[in-house]
């Protein structure tokens, strides 16, 4: 049997293929052990859901903040923070992000990673964002602050406003 990249190139018999990983696999038994007799080990590295936690935001609701290049990358050139908030059922929130120092995004998200309500600019001729939502799962929730495409970042205010009926 022959394996082929389908590129015709790179072809290497099975029993070839066989044979180098059982040499990797006793390269990485080497390694440890000789780090095991050294005293020493490999770091251990926490599952990703161990690593990401979002800050919770302040019991004021509110919070002036600062999107640098040590934030979450967003894959469009541009960086995020995000927030934690609990939410109750029935619950009706106004996220409102504003900055005098980049054109903001606010995103909605459910802790599933489903991203439920998103706005860029909340249509006032700004490029401040703004949700209006009511809660239909009590639960916890992300709130998302990004800067808009490629941007850097820069100072923002973040602001929920938890609404009453009257």
């Amino acid at each position: 049997m022959t394996i082929d990249s389908g590129k015709g190139s790179g072809k290497m018999a099975w029993n070839q293929m066989t044979r180098w990983i059982k040499r990797a696999a006793q390269v990485e038994a080497g390694l440890l052990a000789g780090l095991a007799i050294a005293g020493l080990s490999l770091p251990v590295i926490a599952a990703p859901s161990d690593m990401y936690k979002p800050q919770p935001l302040p019991a004021s609701n509110s919070i002036s903040g600062e999107i640098t290049v040590n934030d979450i990358p967003t894959g469009s050139g541009g960086f995020a923070r995000d927030y934690r908030i609990s939410a109750k059922t029935g619950d009706r929130l106004e996220i409102e992000l504003t900055s005098d120092e980049f054109d903001t995004v606010v995103l909605l998200i459910a802790n599933d990673g489903t991203t439920l309500l998103e706005n860029d600019d909340r249509g006032d001729g700004s490029t401040h964002s703004r949700i209006f939502t009511s809660i239909e799962q009590e639960g916890e929730y992300t709130i998302r602050v990004q800067a808009f495409g490629n941007s850097t970042g820069g100072k923002f205010d973040l602001k929920v406003t938890r609404l009453r009926a009257l």
